[in-house]
C-alpha cells in the first residue's frame, strides 16, 4: 500500500526544485504520509445532496444520491492536523464511474487520541468523470468531519452556480 501511494504522489507532484513555500510545505506533509501513515483507510461514500435550491425538482428525481463504491487511503495524525491521501470510485450524479483520487488536510478540534472529534480542512483532489473521458481534473473543496473512535462521517462540498455545482458528498471512513 506504501508503494502505491509513493509512486501516485512522485506522479502528482513537480520537481524538487518546486518546493517552497505553503505549495512545499504541503508536498512535505504528503511524502510524509506516504512514508510514514499512522493509519490505513477504508472509504464508503454514502451520500450526495445537491442543493434543492439549485435545481429543479425533475432534475434531483433524475440524479443518483446514493453514490456506493469503496476507496482506500492513508492517513497521519500530527498533533490536531491530519493529513490523508486517498483513492475513492464511486457512481456519479449521472450512475457513470467517477474515480477522485488526493490530500486532504483536517485541523482537528482537539489532539489526537479523542474519542469524538471535529474538524474542518480542504481537499485537493483529481475528479475522473466520464464527460472529460476520465482525465484526471485537478479540483479543491472544503470538507468537514466527525470522528467517532476509529470512525469517520465526513463531507466535501463543491460550490457552483444555478444548474451545476452546489453539491455535498458524504462518506464513511474507517481507520484500520
Amino acid at each position: 500500500m506504501k508503494k502505491i501511494f509513493a509512486i501516485l504522489l512522485c506522479l502528482s507532484l513537480p520537481g524538487q526544485g518546486a518546493r517552497a513555500g505553503v505549495l512545499g510545505d504541503w508536498m512535505e506533509a504528503m511524502e510524509r504520509t506516504a512514508e510514514d501513515p499512522t493509519s490505513y483507510d477504508v472509504y464508503f461514500p454514502f451520500a450526495v445532496r445537491h442543493a434543492r435550491w439549485n435545481y429543479t425538482r425533475e432534475t434531483i428525481d433524475r440524479y443518483n444520491e446514493h453514490p456506493g463504491g469503496i476507496g482506500f487511503g492513508a492517513s497521519r495524525i500530527d498533533g490536531r492536523a491530519e493529513h490523508s491521501l486517498y483513492f475513492v470510485g464511486f457512481n456519479d450524479s449521472n450512475y457513470h464511474f467517477q474515480g477522485s483520487f488526493g490530500y486532504g488536510w483536517l485541523h482537528r478540534m482537539l489532539p489526537a487520541g479523542s474519542f469524538l472529534n471535529l474538524g474542518g480542512g480542504f481537499t485537493i483532489s483529481a475528479q475522473m468523470r466520464h464527460e472529460y473521458s476520465h482525465i484526471p481534473i485537478p479540483l479543491p473543496l472544503p470538507f468537514a468531519g466527525v470522528d467517532i473512535g476509529p470512525v469517520a462521517i465526513q463531507a466535501a462540498y463543491l460550490p457552483g452556480w444555478h444548474g451545476m455545482g452546489n453539491v455535498a458528498i458524504f462518506w464513511l471512513k474507517l481507520r484500520i
